[in-house]
Order: structure tokens, then sequence, then C-alpha cells
């Protein structure tokens, strides 16, 4: 791991301000803020944002942090008219160079690179260059099939190796991951996905990545699309390898026929109305510190139908946008999956799941962060962040999830469309990153203080709710 060697310039976007792309300079004030906030443990967090803007000025790329929200805590790292619609984010803490990759959304656009772009953002100039373009499908938004394409070209998930040298990128097009070397971009190989010898090889859905103690994490789902085979299993499966070897290991995998408010599909369907069933995709892995993995699902629906997710009157299902999946080990190498119940509070009083599956680890910290859909129902923690708009139509928020006992124990806005302001219609976050590196310094008082508030946050919220947690076991093997 390499220290925060160039410290992070960003602009932060005044409240009531139109957004803005960040300056090309570097303010020593904006460097103390960014260094200061790993060290207590409060770092940027960056995640895109998808829908179709207004102006080519409107957000792409914002960050934010858990003590101040949009728009007057918003960073803006990257407009529509640089990028486009973008999920995957990679962050070189060394170099402050954040990457992202292209995504194929209905009713998005791609940014100048087209469907397999990968943009190099210079944090600290705000310059965007575009530094790979792979062969990852055409663009298909003005195609008559423009939904029944998500999930299956342009890019996904993207991670980058702990030493800053290669990119990992997972490509929807030929369901391979393409290993990218840095700074410069230069095509390595390329891995075929875990469930390339399985039966069902052709339903094989790659999406999210990982990185972890030197392995190279990947999620399957078995979509059931060309063989829908009631004994196939509709399952996730998470595969690891070694970069630069050509075999891959099973490490664990999760039955998705599990009950919730809007249940997964036994396929997926790119007929289905929005209102009866949801079809996963397995968009991230992200671990906690002690290696477990927790799984991030996103409901390929709401990329395929982007209206459904502020629209439940017309689409109840579209509001369910996701879910998070912690697992625990079980030694052995086997691992127990929690499901039903939810393990983390990620559904308000209406019952459907606000995030859309992307996850980031707090380093030196047992948190993860989601950004979703801005909880109109109440408060979370005392610096929960505003909602805008008196309905939070096209409001995000970032929740901080405590891993231990699953509790929200921080809010803050992440956007929210203003008057006079380049918004984005049908607005929907993709990955999240957190822009700090994961072995910066930390200040331990703070580290202490942050740790007894999420406990005593999660005490109390689970006697009052009288939550009991209970799990569900998934034989796996290594």
């Amino acid at each position: 791991m390499r220290r925060l060697t160039t410290i992070v310039a960003l602009l932060a976007v005044p409240a009531g301000a139109a957004w803005a792309a960040m300056p090309a300079q570097t303010a020593p004030s904006t460097a103390d803020r960014v260094a200061e906030a790993c060290a207590r443990i409060d770092p940027f967090v960056a995640t895109t944002l998808l829908g179709t803007p207004a102006d080519p000025s409107a957000p792409a790329i914002v960050a934010f942090q858990r003590s101040g929200g949009a728009p007057d805590g918003a960073l803006v790292l990257a407009t529509h008219g640089q990028v486009g619609d973008v999920y995957g984010l990679a962050f070189d803490p060394a170099a402050a160079v954040l990457y992202a990759a292209a995504y194929h959304r209905a009713g998005g656009a791609f940014g100048p690179g087209g469907p397999g772009a990968i943009y190099r953002i210079d944090v600290a100039s705000g310059t965007v260059a575009t530094l790979a373009q792979l062969a990852a499908g055409a663009d298909a938004h003005a195609s008559p099939e423009a939904a029944a394409m998500v999930g299956e070209t342009s890019l996904g998930d993207i991670d980058i190796a702990a030493d800053g040298s290669e990119l990992y990128v997972a490509n929807l097009f030929d369901g391979r991951i393409h290993r990218l070397a840095l700074p410069g971009g230069r095509a390595i190989d390329t891995l075929q996905n875990g469930a390339a010898r399985e039966k069902w090889r052709a339903d094989a859905r790659l999406f999210g990545l990982g990185v972890h103690d030197g392995w190279l994490y990947h999620g399957v789902v078995n979509s059931r699309v060309r063989t829908d085979d009631a004994l196939a299993p509709f399952d996730a499966f998470v595969y690891r390898s070694r970069p630069g070897t050509a075999g891959t290991e099973y490490v664990l995998q999760a039955d998705l026929q599990y009950t919730r408010t809007v249940p997964w599909a036994a396929a997926w369907s790119d007929t289905a109305d929005g209102r009866t069933d949801d079809t996963p995709m397995l968009v991230d892995i992200a671990f906690q510190p002690g290696g477990e993995p927790v799984l991030g699902l996103r409901d390929r629906q709401a990329d395929m139908v982007p209206s459904c997710a502020w629209n439940p009157a017309a689409c109840r299902a579209g509001p369910s946008l996701g879910d998070l999946l912690p697992a625990r080990s079980r030694g052995a190498g086997s691992w127990t999956v929690l499901t039903q119940p939810p393990w983390y509070r990620d559904t308000p009083a209406d019952e459907l799941d606000m995030t859309w599956g992307a996850l980031a680890a707090v380093p030196r910290l047992d948190v993860m962060v989601s950004v979703g859909r801005a909880d109109q129902v109440r408060p979370i923690g005392p610096a929960a962040g505003p909602a805008a708009g008196p309905d939070g139509s096209g409001a995000l928020a970032g929740y901080w999830f405590d891993n231990r006992s699953g509790a929200r124990v921080r809010s803050t806005s992440v956007y929210a469309p203003a008057d006079g302001a380049p918004g984005l219609a049908d607005v929907a976050p993709g990955d999240v990153e957190a822009l700090c590196a994961p072995d910066a310094r930390v200040d331990p008082a703070f580290g202490a203080t942050l740790t007894a508030e999420a406990a005593a946050i999660a005490t109390a919220t689970a006697s009052a709710e009288a939550v009991v947690r209970a799990t569900r076991v998934v034989a796996t093997r290594t």
C-alpha cells in the first residue's frame, strides 16, 4: 500500500449555485482539508450520477463527506459533457487520479470515448482525458433494444491494484476482465469470468469487482435469459484470481430467491413491467476489516426504465433499487450470507430498498458507504443531510452503515435538483469510491469517538425496533 503522496484539491460548490467543473489549480486550504478528512476518518467519497442532463455542464461524478452534503459540501469532479454516463470508479491515492468507466443505461448517453471508454480524471488539476477505449459493443441508446442491452453492453465495475500499477475492468459485452497497465492504459491481457466453464455460461453476466489481499474478486449472476432452466441456479457467484494468472477460484454463492418486498425474479426479463419483479446484477464487492465480503445487488429494471425509481405509483418495483448482502466466515472456506431479514438498514418506512447496491469501505473503520434515494421518513444521526424538494424526487443521499449492527449511523445529501442549475432527469447513482488511501494515517481519538457513536446508535435502534437478526446459511466451497 502506498501513502497519500499527492493531495486532492477539489471545488466545493456554493449553496444555490449551479454545478461547475473543478478549477485547474491547487488551493493549499483545500489540500489541508482533504488530508485532514482522511486522518479523521471522514474521507471524500465519490459517486457517479447517471441520468439525462439538461446541458453538458450537469454533474457526472461528485464527491461528498459524512460531515457535509450537497450542494454546499459536494464537489464536482467531472461533468456529463466530459464523460457522459459512467458507472465504475477506481482511485489511485498516490497519483490523485480517479478512473471512471462508461456505462449503458436506457435514456442515457456515452461521453466522447464511447461505450468502451475509461476516463482518467486528475483530481488535483481537474483535467479529464480518455485513458483507453475497449471493444464493448456499439452505442445502443437509440435502438429499440436499448433497455434490453442493460447489463450486456459497455462496461461495468472497475478496480485498481493496491500499488496503482494495474486497472481491472469488467467488460459487460465480452464477459471478460481486462487488465490495463497504469498510468498509460496499455492492454495487458484479459481473464474469462469464473462461470466460463459452467453449463449456463451463456447466461453468466459479469459486473462487480473487488481487490483484497492480493486477490482480484469478481461477481457473476446467472441471468437465465437464454436457458431458463428451472433446475439452473438463480444465484450470485463470487470468484477470485491472482492478477496475471489464468485460473479462477470459486469463493461463494448466494441464493437470490429470498423474500423481500419486491422479489428478485427467476430470470432476467426484458419485458417485465416493473411492478412484480426485480432482476439483480451483482455490481460491487467490498470488504469489511476482517476480510468478509459484502455483495451489492442492483436492480436491472431501474436502469431499463429509469423513471420508475421516482414513480412508485406507476412502477411499484422501481423504487426497490437493490440490496446489500454481507457475508460471515464459517471457517473452512464457507460463508454465511445474510439475506433476510435485511442486515443493513437500507429500507425506510415504505420497506423498499433505497440504495442501488454500490459500496465503499471506509479506511480503518468498520463502516460501509452507499448511495441511494433520500430518506424522507426520518433523519439518521446528528449530521443527517437535508432532502431537497417536498417529495424528495430526484434527491440522492449517502448512507454510512455500521457493519457490526447494520445500523445507519450517518446520512448526508449528495445530489438534489436546484432551480436554475443544470439538472439530471431520472437520476441514479453509480459506483461509490472513497478518495483516501487504505493505509492513511488515522486520528485514534476521532476513530474511537465515531466507533462509540456507531455502537450507541446501533444499540438504541435495535432496542427501539426489537430487531432480531437471523441468517441464511449458504453452502460454499473454495
